[in-house]
């Protein structure tokens, strides 16, 4: 007799085609491994879009409320970090949730039908997180060097009147500069922000988006 089990897919962003990621992808490996081992996917449930660091999501609380409510038998994910990146959030859904019912994972060829497979989903659960932790602190220490060595370092835009090179060098903007310095020769002669706006307007110069300058704007430039 066939186990009914329900499907679950996510993806973080539109672009994870590329990394194997894709909805598509993954309910074509959820089909294959149904048929291979006689399950029965009763629902298949699909958050895009959302995180896998918490498990705050609307079509993951439906497909746990499918399994508690006796719906389903259990979970089929494509891979684990579908389900979950937190090692914590997944040994509570291992307690809490799995405890009675059944969790298979494609790619890791797992299921914690069995001893093993339970083992090998906390190892694996484990290691992923480390690996991320690790991710996360060469990109905080490679941040810190660019940003000691007077690098651009992503985030916000650089400073109207700056650019960033090639090398991540911060330089300055010709144009950005003789925009800034006719601001604060209008200033200087008593123009509100408003009205030096209007006066950028009115010689063709405009912000990076190409429209009119907002007062604010003006007031950053020559503050």
């Amino acid at each position: 007799m066939a186990k009914r089990i329900v499907g679950y897919v996510r993806c973080s962003t539109n672009g994870q085609s590329d990394d194997g990621h894709s909805i598509d992808t993954q309910l074509d490996q959820l089909r294959t491994y149904a048929h291979l081992y006689n399950i029965e996917l009763v629902a298949v449930y699909c958050d895009e879009g959302y995180t896998g660091k918490n498990l705050d999501r609307p079509d993951l609380k439906k497909a746990l409320e499918a399994i508690t409510s006796g719906e389903a038998e259990g979970m089929l994910v494509a891979k684990l970090d579908r389900l979950s990146r937190n090692v914590k959030d997944l040994a509570t859904l291992l307690d809490v949730v799995f405890q009675d019912a059944e969790l298979h994972s494609v790619n890791e060829k797992l299921d914690t039908g069995t001893p093993h497979g339970r083992l090998a989903i906390n190892i694996i659960s484990s290691v992923g997180q480390w690996e991320a932790e690790v991710i996360s602190q060469r990109t905080k220490a490679t941040l810190t060097s660019l940003k000691k060595a007077g690098k651009y370092y992503g985030g916000r835009a650089p400073k109207y009147g700056y650019k960033v090179t090639a090398d991540n060098d911060l330089q300055r903007d010709n144009f950005e500069m003789k925009v800034i310095r006719k601001a604060k020769r209008l200033r200087a002669k008593g123009f509100s922000y408003r009205a030096i706006a209007s006066q950028l307007a009115s010689s063709g110069m405009s912000n990076r988006q190409g429209k009119v300058f907002h007062a604010q704007q003006v007031k950053g430039m020559v503050a």
